[in-house]
């Protein structure tokens, strides 16, 4: 007896004909179990000539009210009922069913691979009499049931391949991303509409060399990718640059996946990331201004301190010039004396320039660079650039820096930027606070982290404010954009740190800002220039 896979409609009548005629009986069928119940439907028979056919009455028979067949056919044995007229009394609604439909011998298999929920089942009815069956007859049954079970799981993994090869090629053919079939030694053999169209290429080019499509300096990349291929299967999504054929490089994601070990070849997708490059870009930009604007605003609300830094040399230098030449004019200025009211013009000059060339620094607009940064000097130098605004407020400064300190790689303006953010919010948390009004900066280090802590004895802040205080465009004070936590917070993390909320209460309000020493990090400046990117 031989069942073939193709055709399985077909092959299934011809081996219950052929069945039904070696065991001898009246009829042979297929039956189709459908979970959910459960019920039995035939879906193929054969019947012997003379005898009537039953497919139509044998349809959404249900199980659950016939526990001694279900007992049975779940277990995955063979039902052997030779006389139906001497069923249990367990079985009197499958005593009913059966000689309802004329039967008067009954022998079926099931359909079941061991520790599944069985398929169905197979069977043969004797109707003219009833009968004792042989050992032959539940062997026979037992081996066609498994040649028809392993033609079902055939049938239903061609079904499943065809399916699933539709899909693929309905989304190859959609042209929604760039595909394109290849080898694993670089010659891409098939490519959709999407593919050509993102490289500049046509069909008539192919096959093309991967190679050709590859700048030099992503080869070793691609080497890679190939023994992530033949190791894994898969090569998840990257991204690299192909060549345009007009020569100019074009950003993409790339991923695949190998569809056939033996012949090695792989389908892989592409998109096209040039639009997505731009826009990141210009997210870069438009966030490098609002950070340039945002320090801005800080140096605005520094001025009257800033003012101060610069007039105080410069009226020193002022002083000494007009005493100078006031004595000169009266011949009482010795060589000695020029040389020291020079020295001191000269010192407060320098001294005047260190602090406009601070604020040229601090809001010019360039890239960030990250480098070695000793975190106690970056206190030190933006507590000296408020001290105007410490005076007016009657703020007592501590400082408590540790010593050897670990330096962070960061970048310096960005740095400060943070740290006199946290400090002018501290100062003004405590214009309406009573006295004693104390400012503390205390440094420390551990598990390879530096941190500062910024501690100010305010009023502290509202419970619904603190959930949103590193949000955009959210602010407790009367004026202000609302944006100063959320940059400082997103130049933190594109330092690899974090920045949060430690403490606040009616007695003041703690920030803590932790980075990594520099030691344990390595310079990312790619990184650092993807500044405030975050919502």
């Amino acid at each position: 007896m031989k069942l073939s896979y193709d055709g399985f409609e077909e092959a299934a009548e011809v081996t219950l004909r052929e069945l039904g005629e070696a065991i001898g009986v009246d009829h042979a069928f297929l039956c189709r179990v459908d979970e959910n119940p459960l019920r039995t439907s035939v879906v193929h028979e054969w019947v012997a000539p003379g005898r009537t056919a039953r497919k139509a009455e044998v349809q959404n028979i249900p199980l659950d009210v016939q526990p001694w067949f279900r007992r049975s056919f779940l277990a995955g044995q063979v039902v052997e009922v030779p006389d139906v007229a001497l069923l249990p009394a367990e079985a009197h609604v499958e005593k009913a069913i059966l000689e309802s439909l004329g039967t008067q011998a009954f022998l079926a298999t099931p359909l079941v691979r061991e520790g599944d929920t069985p398929w169905g089942y197979m069977g043969v009815v004797q109707n003219s009499s009833p009968r004792t069956w042989s050992k032959d007859d539940v062997n026979l049954i037992r081996v066609v049931g498994d040649i028809l079970l392993s033609a079902l799981e055939r049938q239903r993994a061609e079904n499943e391949v065809r399916r699933s090869e539709e899909r693929f090629r309905r989304l190859f053919e959609s042209e929604l991303i760039g595909m394109f079939f290849a080898d694993v030694y670089g010659n891409i053999t098939e490519a959709n509409g999407a593919f050509l169209r993102i490289t500049g290429y046509e069909t008539s080019d192919l096959p093309l060399r991967w190679d050709r499509l590859t700048p030099p300096e992503w080869h070793r990349h691609d080497e890679a990718a190939v023994l992530r291929l033949l190791k894994g299967g898969v090569d998840h999504p990257w991204e690299k640059e192909f060549f345009h054929k007009r020569g100019h490089r074009i950003p993409i994601l790339i991923g695949g996946a190998v569809m056939t070990y033996d012949r090695g070849e792989c389908v892989s997708f592409i998109l096209d990331l040039t639009e997505h490059k731009k826009a990141e870009q210009k997210i870069q930009q438009l966030n490098a201004e609002l950070e340039r604007t945002a320090r801005l605003g800080v140096m605005g609300e520094m001025a009257a301190g800033l003012a101060h830094e610069v007039h105080q040399p410069l009226a020193a230098i002022t002083n000494y010039a007009a005493g100078a030449r006031e004595r000169l004019t009266r011949g009482r200025l010795k060589d000695e004396e020029l040389g020291e009211v020079l020295a001191e013009i000269v010192e407060q000059s320098r001294r005047a320039g260190s602090v406009i060339r601070n604020i040229r620094d601090f809001v010019r607009g360039r890239h960030p660079v990250s480098r070695p940064v000793d975190l106690n000097a970056a206190v030190r130098e933006c507590l000296r650039l408020l001290q105007f605004e410490i005076r007016q407020r009657e703020v007592d400064v501590r400082t408590e820096l540790a010593d050897r300190l670990p330096d962070v790689l960061a970048d310096a303006t960005q740095l400060s930027q943070v740290l006199l953010n946290l400090m002018l919010n501290g100062l003004q948390a405590m214009e309406t606070a009573e006295q004693p009004r104390t400012l503390t900066v205390r440094t420390s280090t551990s598990d390879q982290t530096v941190s500062v802590e910024v501690v100010d004895t305010g009023t502290g802040l509202a419970v619904d404010a603190e959930s949103r205080l590193f949000d955009q465009f959210f602010t407790t004070k009367p004026e202000g954009l609302g944006m100063g936590l959320a940059i400082s917070r997103s130049i933190t993390e594109s330092h690899g740190g974090t920045l949060g909320l430690a403490r606040t209460g009616a007695n003041g309000t703690t920030f803590v800002l932790r980075l990594p020493a520099a030691e344990s990090r390595q310079p990312d400046n790619r990184r650092a220039q993807e500044l405030a990117t975050k919502p």
